[in-house]
Parts: structure tokens; sequence; C-alpha cells
């Protein structure tokens, strides 16, 4: 046998254990985004990277403790307390469930969680670039491409067991299997087998985004990608009697999946008021199936579509006034001073998208639209684009759907490369075959792109936003809770040396550690439920008399006479800029300079608290706040002498 059929044989061999092939890849795939969301290594530290996971701890430790999350958190935003079914529970069921199964402490899991459940996004991303390209090598890269996408990785670490962790995969798997069950209708023999394949993928996937659901708010992203899509399949699609048996899939993940959001177990959406008003994304399901009728031609049901969505709209406007908001309007004061609350810059992009970017503009190119189900996969990948692109456009950390839907993109881009060249690698000749070394060359440059974007969102040198050049694993090794030492010392000090019903003044950042480690009452967290309450606590720490300060945390809370700390950081340096905007102060307390930092209001009670950590001089002055516990390095805590 010939050098060539050798190599011959050995492709055709090989493509017998393609199914084996395609597991150990997609494992592996998984291997990598585990390893890079375990870098910090928060389980020798012991402690959650980030303050909004401990709010899940905590309710995941009371549903061990007493089987129920409290209905009424007397820990937060005192006096009244929070109905805790607004806090949406699936992080603390997790963490509960996981922890009774394998008798981990719940901080242990929490800690060990997010890197084991977050990498399965490499499950749905092979499954829906595989179908929108057709093409396994193209799922494989997506996979892996997923697996370290950047925007999503920094949202799911070791120790950053938070919504996005659990909900996004859900989301993802829901909006391949409705992906799945679109394709069932026009690849399924027989029109009664089609229409219950179909319903049964679109019902797992209305189960699927449900749970999401319940988790995290942000699973209205697959409801705006299934909107967007079916109003280009109303506009743009071909086989009207196809187009008109998608409506069925369409409705039913938005009335299944509404049914779980609509669930009395949580009121965060309102409801059954919530499942009435997911109405008003129906319109082109509903009109699809007008597009059947061959009298009906396709200027007349885009007219129908308007009138049905306008009038929805017009019922429902409360809601979809608030869906826009959260989209593009203004962001209120305290979500304006949060970093990832900002709209992305182009390094933000980079940083969190990266390479693939590039690669994946050329999957807006498409093969072919003559075929109504390649047509349909089109437009559902520009859905997809479309809606992320608009939601990374709002706000920074949503910059997390772009890097999974251009691991997508991507995936198909390079693919096409890497099949055109595989294709051609052996040639007809004489009577065998011989190798194509011109396909072979391009094999291997299409292989070694392939591998570069991969590696470029981990292993290859990047810029920082403080100008120095490292790889992004060696900036993932570095990510950890600033000063947890000093925060552990003073919040155990603060549970074991005050009173049980005192009440504890921080800026809102930290409300649940304060709530957890310390168990004491605050009146402001990072739930943000009640803006006002900000705007107080701000106006308290920018007071130039205390005598103001005290009226302002009487009259707003009712404090007068409790038992009440403040407790101050370094962190609150950085942080006054915002505080002060809060306030409506012109000048914070601190101003950057290039030597640091230096005093900006000197006046303010924040300045003097925060300088009484290091310099007594600043806090002898005070007469209505003791200073009672200083580590004469990061943090201090002061007691009100009314």
């Amino acid at each position: 046998m010939s050098k060539s059929g050798a190599w011959r044989a050995v492709y055709e061999r090989s493509r017998r254990f393609r199914p084996l092939i395609v597991v150990a890849l997609l494992l592996m795939a998984y291997a990598l985004g585990y390893y890079l969301r375990s870098l910090p290594q928060f389980l020798e530290q012991h402690v959650l990277t980030g303050d909004d996971p401990y709010v899940f701890l905590r309710y995941a430790e009371a549903i061990l403790k007493n089987g129920s999350i409290p209905s009424n958190d007397t820990l937060r935003y005192y006096p009244q307390g929070f109905d805790a079914r607004y806090e949406l529970p699936l992080v603390s069921w997790f963490i509960a469930g996981f922890s009774r199964l394998t008798s981990l402490q719940p901080i242990d899991v929490a800690i060990w969680l997010p890197a084991l459940f977050a990498p399965l996004i490499v499950i749905p991303a092979f499954f829906i670039t595989r179908t929108l390209a057709k093409s396994t090598t193209a799922g494989i890269i997506a996979a892996f491409l997923s697996a370290a996408a950047p925007g999503y990785l920094i949202r799911s670490f070791e120790g950053f067991c938070d919504k996005e962790v659990f909900a996004t995969s859900l989301m993802f798997a829901g909006l391949a299997l409705t992906l799945s069950s679109f394709n069932a209708i026009e690849t399924t023999q027989g029109l009664r087998r089609a229409i219950i394949t179909s319903m049964a993928l679109a019902i797992a996937s209305g189960a699927l985004i449900g749970v999401a659901a319940i988790g995290w708010r942000g699973f209205l992203f697959t409801y705006l990608v299934l909107t967007g899509y079916a109003l280009l399949v109303t506009l743009f699609g071909k086989d009207g009697k196809n187009l008109s048996l998608i409506s069925i899939p369409y409705l039913l993940v938005l009335v299944v999946s509404g049914a779980f959001a609509a669930s009395p177990l949580i009121i965060r959406y309102g409801g059954l008021d919530f499942f009435r008003s997911i109405t008003f994304l129906a319109p082109a399901g509903i009109a699809i199936p007008l597009m059947a009728l061959s009298k009906v031609k396709r200027k007349y049901v885009v007219a129908i579509v308007v009138i049905l969505a306008a009038l929805l709209l017009y019922v429902e406007r409360g809601y979809t006034l608030g869906l826009m908001d959260w989209l593009f309007g203004g962001k209120g004061l305290v979500r304006s001073t949060v970093a990832e609350s900002q709209r992305p810059t182009a390094y933000d992009v980079w940083n969190q998208v990266g390479l693939p970017l590039i690669f994946a503009v050329f999957a807006l190119v498409p093969r072919s639209l003559k075929d109504p189900r390649d047509r349909s996969n089109y437009l559902f990948l520009l859905s997809l684009f479309g809606v992320s692109v608009a939601l990374a456009a709002s706000e920074t950390r949503l910059l997390m759907f772009l890097s999974i839907t251009v691991a997508i993109m991507a995936g198909d881009v390079l693919s096409r490369l890497i099949n055109y060249y595989g294709f051609r690698l052996f040639v007809r000749w004489k009577k065998g075959f011989r190798l194509n070394r011109e396909a072979a060359m391009g094999l291997g440059l299409s292989t070694a792109l392939a591998t570069l974007a991969i590696l470029s969102l981990f292993a290859i040198p990047t810029y920082t936003e403080y100008g120095l050049i490292v790889s992004h694993a060696d900036v993932y090794r570095s990510i950890g809770m600033s000063g947890h030492n000093y925060w552990l010392g003073a919040l155990l000090w603060l549970r074991e040396n005050t009173d049980q019903n005192a009440i504890v003044i921080s800026w809102w950042d930290y409300g649940y550690l304060i709530q957890y480690y310390a168990n004491r009452t605050t009146v402001v967290d990072p739930g943000n439920v009640y803006e006002w309450r900000n705007v107080e606590v701000a106006k308290f720490f920018m007071s130039e008399s205390e005598e103001e300060s005290l009226k302002t945390l009487n009259k707003s809370f009712g404090l007068k006479g409790k038992e009440v700390y403040v407790l101050v950081s370094l962190e609150e340096i950085p942080k006054s800029h915002a505080i002060a905007k809060i306030a409506g102060s012109s000048t914070p307390s601190f101003q950057p300079t290039q030597q640091g930092w230096s005093i900006g209001n000197p006046n303010a009670l924040l300045t003097k608290l925060v300088m009484g950590i290091w310099w007594p001089q600043y806090a002898t002055g005070l007469t209505h706040f003791e200073k009672i516990y200083c580590d004469s390095q990061y943090i201090a805590i002061y007691r009100i002498v009314w």
C-alpha cells in the first residue's frame, strides 16, 4: 500500500471512532473550563469572591437548618426586613442540595460548585453550533472557546457562586433545544411525528429556561432571542407551511417557562401578572401561521404583526417600558456608579471577548439561504448575535452573553476553513488516492488559527488595565477578595462583642458580608432593592455635621436610641466619588493624584472616619462616634453615642 493510501486508511478508520473522539474532546473542553476557574484557589482561602454570593450562602444554610428560606429576613433593610421570596432561590437550592448530597459544609460547596457547574456551557455551545453550522468540528471549536470565554469566566470562578453560574448554562441549553425543536419541523419525516418531536423538545426547552428564571432575571435574554428570531422568520422566512408550524414550539417555550417564572415560590416577577405580561412577546408566534395561507401575502402578514404588537405593547406598556429601561434606559443613581453596570469601552470588549470576535464577524456572511432550514438557522444566528450585542452595549457585565455567542460564531467560521481543506485532503490519483499538499497546508493553517483563537483567551499575553502585559491565566490567579483577612477579623469581632439586636451602618457593598459573618442587621446591602436607602446612607457619610448625620439616620430608619455601629474601610477611598454622587455632594472625600489619593473634603464625616483608621487624631474630635475596633491597616468600627 502506498504512503498516501495508508494515510487514507487511517483517516477512514478514525471516522468509526468519531463519537468517542467527540466525547473525549468535549471532556477536554470541560476540563479546560474547570482548570481556568480553579486558578484563584479559593478553597485554600476558604472565602467567597465578591459580596453577592454571601446572601445565597446564608439562605442555603437556612434551608439546611429550617427546611426553607425565611419569609421575612430581619437582617436586611432595618426596620421592616425583606421578603426573601424576592431573592431568586435557585443558587441557594443548589448549594443546599449539593451540601446535603456530599456532606460538605455549605461554604465549601459554594466555593467549589461554580468551577464544576459553569464549564457545562460547552455542551449547549457544542449542540447550538453543530446545528447552525452542520459541522461537528464547529461544535468542538465552539466548546473550547466557550469554556475559556473571558466574559463568562470572570463571572463563574471558583468562589463566585452567583446567579449567572447556574442560569447561563440552563439558558443556552434551552436555546439549543428550541433550535432543535424548530429544525425538527423541517427534518423529521411525517407531519404528525414532526409536531410531536418538536413539541417535546419545546417543552423541555421551556422547562430549562423556566428553571433559569428561578435563578436570574437575565433569563429574559432567551425571550429576546426567540422573539427576534420569530420576527425575522416572519419577515424573511421562506417556506410558509413550515413557518406556521414553528409558531407551536415558539409559543410552547413561552408558556412553559412563563409558568415557572410565575410560580408562587417566588414573587420577583409578579406571579400571574408576569405570565400575562409575556403575551406581548407572542404576536410573531400568532402571526406566523398566517404565512401558511396562500391568500395572505407577506406584506399583509407584516402589517398584522405590527398591529398586534402595537396593541399588546399598549396593553402591557408598564412591563414593556420596564424591559426597555432595563436594556437601554437610565440606570438610577446607584447603578450608574457601579463599574459593571456601565456601558463597555473598546478595552472591555477586547478583554472579555477577544480575538474570536474577529473570526465571528465572518459568520454573518451566510452560506446558503435557498434551503428553508439553512435560512431558518441563519436567522436564528442573526437574532442571537443581535440581542447579545444590544445587551453588551447596555452593560459591561452582559458582555458574558456576547462572549459565548462569539464562541459559537467563531466555531462556525473556523470550521468552514478546516472542513473545506479537510474534504480536499485526498484526491483521486490513478487507481488510488494521493495527499493534496495544498489542502494539507491549508488544513494546517486553519487548525493553527483555531488553536490560536482558543489559546488567546487564556495563554497568549494581553494588556491589563494597568498597562502590564500578562496572560489571562495570570490575571485569573491573582483574583481574590481584597483584604478578606481584615474583613473576617472585624466581622467576627462584631459578632462576638456586640448585642444581637445591634444595627450596622456601612456602604451597601458590605451588607451581605455583615449579615453572614457578623449576623447583624444592616440598612442597605448589595441587593439595592430600595435606592432611597443608599441615598440616605450616602448623605449620612457626606454630612459635615455630626448632629445632621444622626438626624438623617433617625429620620430615615428610626435608629435614635438604638445600638448602632458604623463600619468603614480603606475601600471607601476610591468609592468616595460614588458616595458623593449619590448624596448629591459636589466634593468627594478623597481625590486621586499622581502620588495616590489626597483628601478632597476634610469636613465630611466619611473622611474623618476613614482617616481615623490610620491616624487616631482624625476621629478623636468626634463626640458622637466612639472608635471601638481598629486594625490600624484596613477597617474601623465606631459606636454611635446618641
